[in-house]
This record gives structure tokens, sequence and C-alpha cells, in this order.
């Protein structure tokens, strides 16, 4: 589902009611409600699988600064790929202040593999230039991408769960003309997608299990593997 598709379905939702005596456009309102107010609720509601990102870029020869993703707001692990094994590693992360006080400018600093790293203002400092063309990989925290453009889409959510922002985005347009009866019926209904669809992630698949099979509460421990007539055996 795209921006078009998000915003068609929200006006059916809520009648147009945002189709006259406004400042702005309804497109436009809708779409600036979307990324600045459901989104970032939406996002911030759990601690979501998706809220991890990765991304890779390439960092050529006698490179020190590289620019962050579009897709990454921080970085919590930063790996240097060389394609050889010895020298693929883990680079350490330094507070920028230490950072700098131990390399105060990095571009003068011999090439080679670099050892730690800092980011400042959307941009990663490495503590020397890189000696060879090499891949830098990144993992860090999700900056959901603004929906501008009709055919834009929210690539970090699954495609089944797009109806989620037009509920939540439907509630937010009656709350916004001071209708809280509809407000509330729309915002129950994003809430009650929110929390399945939370039931239904990664996150939740960290219950308890033995052997490889899921256990529910009230279910049999198994404290001898071998013997236990509970326990389903294979190729025996």
């Amino acid at each position: 589902m795209n921006l078009a598709d998000i915003i068609l379905l929200t006006r059916k939702l809520t009648n147009d009611r945002l189709a006259s005596g406004q400042m702005m456009s309804q497109e436009d309102f809708l779409r600036t409600l979307l990324n600045e107010t459901v989104v970032p609720d939406f996002v911030g509601r759990k601690k979501w699988f998706f809220k991890n990102q990765v991304a890779t870029s390439q960092a050529p020869l006698g490179t020190h600064i590289l620019q962050f993703p579009q897709s990454l707001q921080d970085v919590k692990l930063l790996i240097l790929h060389t394609g050889t094994q010895g020298t693929t590693k883990k680079l350490t992360r330094m507070p920028m202040v230490e950072f700098f006080d131990v390399h105060p400018d990095p571009s003068q600093e011999a090439r080679g593999y670099p050892e730690s790293y800092t980011w400042v203002n959307r941009q990663v400092w490495f503590d020397k230039p890189m000696g060879g063309d090499y891949n830098i990989r990144m993992i860090g925290l999700l900056r959901p991408n603004k929906l501008i453009n009709e055919a834009d889409t929210p690539f970090w959510l699954d495609e089944d769960k797009h109806m989620l922002l037009v509920y939540g985005l439907a509630g937010f347009v009656y709350q916004s003309v001071e209708d809280s009866k509809n407000s509330q019926v729309w915002f129950n209904i994003y809430e009650q997608g929110v929390d399945t669809y939370w039931k239904e992630s990664e996150n939740q698949l960290d219950i308890k299990a033995s052997l490889g099979k899921f256990m529910s509460k009230g279910e049999v421990e198994i404290t001898d593997p071998i013997n236990s007539p509970f326990v389903q055996r294979y190729n025996s």
C-alpha cells in the first residue's frame, strides 16, 4: 500500500471531513499528519523487531567519513568488511569527545584498517582513512522514511499491516475536528490491531521451549529427556 492508497482509504473512512475549512489541502494535511504523528506513534509504541535495521555502505580508499544511510538514525554496531577474514572485524565505538581528543584530525593519519569510530550529525568518523576499497555494515535504529510522493511506501512495515496506519490516521483526523466519538472508534481498532501485531511479532517468540517444542503453562517440564515418556523420539 503506497501513500496514495493510504490517503484515499482514510478519506473514505472519515467521509472527507477535512474537505473544507482547512488552511492547507486535505492531501497535504493527511500527509503531514501521517508522517509527523501516526508513524512516530506506531513505531514508538513497542520494541518492534523492525526497529533494528542493517545497511551496507561502500568505503573507498582514503575515506574517513561516511554519511548515515537514510534508513538509520544511529549506529549501534559497525563492522568493517575488507574481503579477508583476518581483517574483517567489529569496530570500537568511542564517545565523540574522547575520539577527537585521541584523533584530532583522522584525515592526517596513515591509511589502513580502522579500529574505532564515532558519529556526529549523521556522519560516521573513522580513526584513519581506509587503506583500500572496503564495505561498512551498520546496524542501528530505524529512521522511518517520509511518505512524500504518491508511490512511497512504509518499507519497514509488513504490507498486510499497512491498514493499521490508515486506522490510526482516521482516528487522528476525527480528533483534529473534535469528533471524540468517531475518533475513539478508530483509535480502538488501531490499538487492537497494534496489540495483535505485537503478539504475533518476533519479539514474542521467546516463550519457554524444550527439545524444540514450545511449552505453554501447565505442561509437564522435562527433567530427564532420555527416559521421559513425554519426549517424542525420531529415527529410533
